[in-house]
């Protein structure tokens, strides 16, 4: 039962972890300054650093409660063959 809540919770969908923004919206900023490529590449790095730093709070969160849902499967198992050892 516990290794269900665990694993539901890991899968659903969440609001918390965020995305990389469009593409176009960074080039189109960029391209005001002298050199757009090297300047949208820093940009493009900037934000998957800011994102990354966002995420990593919330994806440590889901591998623990990962862990904890592969613990309990296992814990559900060693119970069942016990249940299936005893008369």
């Amino acid at each position: 039962m516990f290794s269900l809540v665990f694993c539901l919770y890991v899968l659903l969908p969440t609001n918390k972890i965020e995305s990389l923004a469009q593409g176009s919206a960074l080039l189109d900023l960029a391209l005001a300054d002298p050199d757009p490529a090297t300047d949208a590449y820093r940009r493009l790095a900037a934000t998957c650093d800011t994102i990354a730093a966002a995420n990593e709070f919330h994806i440590e969160r889901l591998g623990r409660i990962f862990s904890l849902g592969s613990a309990a499967i296992i814990i559900e198992v060693l119970l069942w063959e016990l249940q299936l050892a005893l008369p």
